[in-house]
């Protein structure tokens, strides 16, 4: 079937209502069947890379495919991960039926387990978190979830779907999720509008054509103007999504299924603001690219792109894999065998449950300092320091007054940073030791959330050097006892804790010289490597350390800065003589990873 003939068909047949759905189904479904490996491959790939541990506990994780058809995808992770625990949310009752015939068995044969959900991925979303919840309760430790061509469909067939609700929702069950995604989108771009020609259609046909999705898949809201010679002038959107109607095109129940959905409705950049959004301090990663079937279906028609002036356009991307990886270190129950006089209720250590009785002076001072607003944490600041009656007060008070002032600083308010910057001097100031409690506080404020969980990577640190300048005073030796007893679970991501005889993370680092400027090729803390690798278009988690080239004397510093250790905690270590070299840089295709030992 030429073009020509395509479009008379997509123009007259494609939303009429003589065409066997369950054709059109079993005809969408059966091109997925079976396509698990090659669709989860890029998954495994990334499992593979994950830190020995962390890879071995994925035994512990269950797995979830939303649209993933037969479930093959499912079969190819139990394959060829220690993932044993699956759960198919799948669209199509046939499809679905397959998974349980076919799938299921295999996956048992692998010793896992296969659970499918029938019905859409939006409607039966709290159905699937209440799902993972049990999971939970069954011992299952944390979430990966794979989507292949799915999310895009949503909007336009789920009624009050929303992305980065959606990715929410399913990620508030486990601490520990891992989420990827291979979805079309619409390419980056500058060219609000574009020129296309297609073969020799003639720019009327085309115009008709392009008008006939604008009015189905964008509402006519997409520009669209006939020019000459073959070209019309029409939204950028617009154009991406005939050409993938125009050029896929395979039989009419396929493309009347396919007709439904828009295959632009996100840009890559949605899809990686929804996971910052969802999971804040993870690890994502997106590669823009063009699948096989759209760049051969491109290349074998004569289709030219051009921009407003004239200019050529090469072919853009179609699709994008993304991959968020929010791993932080489980959180052992936190046992406080110290002495009674350092033990804390639990609605101080998760300061949000804190009572706040009516009328009391410590409930009109937290209260302020929650507020956000300078004007009132200012005030009540100083009547900690000044005017309240300390007599009165108890070290869970304490505790929580010093968690909250410590926040304040972090939010840059000017007295609490005074505090802070003449810690020991204002501390002084407390009767009865109850100094000591503020200061603990302050240190778990860096630490844990107002929930008591600990913040991962994502650590209140602006001020951590100040509070860590007191480890070494006697006076405080039961504040740096708690602390660290409080930290200990969580030594392997943080590199040095609080202690009254300093640490110190000794950072040996690989150089080649034989380089202009000269390459890190190696971090290594405690014999753990440091550097990953870092795939075209990612973004760097490691703050633009690996960007561009940097100063060696500053190198200890940003590595301090990005792993949250305070500068005269780190001493980064060369393998050779450095005194001569004045400019080093990340090897091209690596980056730094978080701290992990």
């Amino acid at each position: 079937m030429n073009l020509r003939e395509r479009i008379e068909e997509i123009l007259a047949n494609v939303y009429s209502t003589g065409h066997n759905q369950i054709q059109a189904a079993y005809e969408y479904n059966e091109s997925f069947q079976n396509e698990g490996l090659r669709k989860s491959q890029f998954v495994v790939d990334r499992m593979e890379e994950l830190d020995g541990k962390i890879h071995n506990e994925l035994k512990d994780f269950t797995a979830l495919s939303g649209g993933g058809s037969d479930g093959s995808d499912l079969l190819a992770l139990v394959k060829n991960t220690p993932v044993r625990r699956t759960i198919l949310l799948e669209y199509d009752n046939a499809a679905a039926q397959l998974a349980t015939k076919y799938t299921e068995p295999l996956i048992k044969q692998e010793g896992g387990e296969l659970k499918v959900i029938i019905g859409d991925a939006f409607q039966q979303l709290e159905t699937i978190v209440a799902l993972l919840d049990d999971e939970r309760r069954d011992g299952a430790k944390g979430l990966l979830c794979v989507f292949f061509g799915v999310l895009h469909e949503l909007p336009r067939r789920s009624s009050g779907f929303e992305l980065r609700q959606y990715i929410s929702r399913l990620s508030s069950v486990f601490d520990r999720n891992l989420f990827f995604l291979s979805e079309p989108c619409l390419p980056p771009h500058t060219e609000e509008e574009i020129e296309v020609r297609v073969a020799d259609i003639g720019e009327a046909r085309l115009f008709e054509l392009l008008n006939h999705i604008n009015a189905h898949l964008f509402g006519k809201k997409q520009s669209n103007n006939m020019l000459s010679n073959g070209f019309v002038r029409a939204g950028f959107p617009l154009v991406m999504e005939m050409l993938h109607k125009l050029l896929r095109f395979e039989t009419i129940p396929r493309l009347q299924h396919e007709m439904k959905e828009r295959l632009t409705e996100f840009t890559s950049d949605q899809f990686v603001q929804a996971f910052r959004i969802a999971l804040p301090g993870s690890f994502i990663e997106r590669t823009e690219r063009v699948s096989e079937g759209f760049q051969r279906a491109f290349l074998s028609v004569d289709v030219e792109l051009r921009t407003l002036n004239g200019q050529a356009m090469v072919l853009p991307f179609s699709h994008v894999r993304v991959s968020a990886i929010s791993l932080p270190p489980i959180q052992k129950p936190f046992k406080q065998e110290l002495s009674q006089e350092f033990r804390y209720a639990d609605s101080s250590l998760a300061d949000v449950d804190f009572p706040i009785p009516f009328n009391h002076p410590v409930t009109e001072i937290v209260l302020a300092l929650r507020s956000h607003d300078w004007y009132r944490q200012s005030p009540a600041i100083e009547k900690i320091f000044t005017t309240l009656n300390w007599k009165e007060r108890t070290p869970d008070e304490a505790f929580v007054l010093g968690r909250n002032v410590y926040q304040c600083a972090d939010g840059e308010e000017k007295r609490a940073k005074n505090i802070v910057n003449n810690l020991r001097r204002e501390l002084a100031k407390i009767p009865d030791d109850l100094g000591v409690h503020v200061l603990i506080g302050m240190f778990y404020e860096v630490y844990f959330d107002s929930e008591g969980k600990f913040r991962g990577h994502d650590l209140k640190d602006t001020h951590l050097a100040k509070l860590f300048s007191l480890e070494k005073s006697k006076k405080f030796k039961g504040c740096i006892d708690f602390i660290r007893a409080a930290l200990e679970p969580f030594r392997d991501c943080l590199g040095v804790l609080p202690n009254t005889t300093p640490e110190c993370l000794v950072v040996n680092v690989k150089l080649n010289l034989s380089e202009n400027p000269p390459m890190v090729e190696s971090i290594k803390c405690n014999g753990t490597e440091q550097m990953i690798p870092r795939r075209d278009h990612d973004e760097d988690p490691a703050d633009g350390l690996s960007d561009r080239p940097f100063q060696l004397e500053t190198f200890g510093v940003r590595l301090g800065k990005f792993w949250r250790i305070p500068d005269d905690h780190i001493d980064v270590r060369f393998d050779t003589n450095v005194s001569e070299i004045k400019i080093v840089q990340i090897r091209p295709g690596k980056t730094v990873r978080r701290l992990q030992m």
